[in-house]
């Protein structure tokens, strides 16, 4: 198994010196960065024992997966540019969360709905699959978006869409808020190349996984890990200092595998 942590590359000798494999950048961020601090960015990538495992936010909020505003041009347009940006940082996934690009109004058409989903994650895979890179479809929950927010309904869909490099995110953050567990994580698991874990605080904010809630965390993951999962897993926080809660993460991961 390897750890990954969400953040950007101010703390990647940070990561570095706590242990962690890789770093996951935003890709969002990542699609606005200039040329020269691209270029920096896959230097010391390169040089560094640290890796980039991938993209999270990768799509931007103007930039809609499905809806009213959703164009299959502007889709891959963007696709293009971010599978060139993320083979020169050597990523291996690019994950399809993003809740703020997948909000319908009311009274929306469904059908309509999964099927601008399913032309907006083929582009995308088509883009990236010359640089052996995966698109990762990523369910979310009732707070942050109302659509695809079940696990076996998303495996349902990447499995409809039977694209050679198309797979699946676990987010265990987004899970617990939909009272999904183990048992769905396990229908996703041979669809499943990439694990997120973060812990929502009292004020509701997504923060670091800690050491406080691990046999929540093993419940889950265990029954996955015994079935054979040992890819990668990262925090996936966006509250808290970065030194703590990585160092704290990581404690927790290594808790988890063992």
């Amino acid at each position: 198994m390897k750890f990954g942590c969400c953040t950007t590359m101010e703390y990647y000798d940070l990561l570095d010196k706590l242990g962690y494999d890789y770093i996951e950048i935003q890709g969002a961020k990542v699609a606005q960065m200039p040329e020269e601090e691209l270029e920096e960015t896959a230097r010391r990538l390169k040089e560094g024992r640290v890796k980039c495992c991938g993209f999270n936010v990768a799509i931007p909020a103007d930039l809609a997966i499905i809806g009213p505003n959703y164009s299959q041009e502007r889709t891959q347009a963007y696709a293009k540019e971010l599978c060139r940006r993320g083979s020169l940082l050597g990523i291996q996934n690019i994950g399809i969360g993003s809740p703020n690009s997948r909000k319908l109004p009311e009274g929306y058409d469904k059908e309509l709905a999964w099927k601008q989903a399913g032309e907006f994650v083929t582009t995308f895979a088509k883009e990236a699959q010359p640089y052996g890179i995966n698109i990762l479809w990523e369910t979310l929950n009732h707070l942050e978006c109302n659509f695809s927010l079940s696990i076996p309904e998303a495996v349902e869909f990447v499995k409809g869409l039977d694209l050679p490099n198309v797979f699946m995110v676990g987010d265990l953050y987004h899970m617990a808020l939909e009272q999904e567990g183990a048992k769905e994580l396990l229908e996703a698991l041979p669809l499943l190349r990439h694990v997120h874990l973060a812990q929502r605080d009292k004020d509701g904010n997504r923060g670091y996984p800690d050491m406080a809630h691990l046999e929540e965390y093993r419940q889950v993951l265990q029954p996955v890990l015994d079935a054979g999962y040992d890819l990668t897993l990262s925090a996936e926080a966006f509250y808290g200092p970065v030194p703590e809660g990585a160092e704290e993460a990581i404690r927790v991961f290594r808790a988890l595998v063992g």
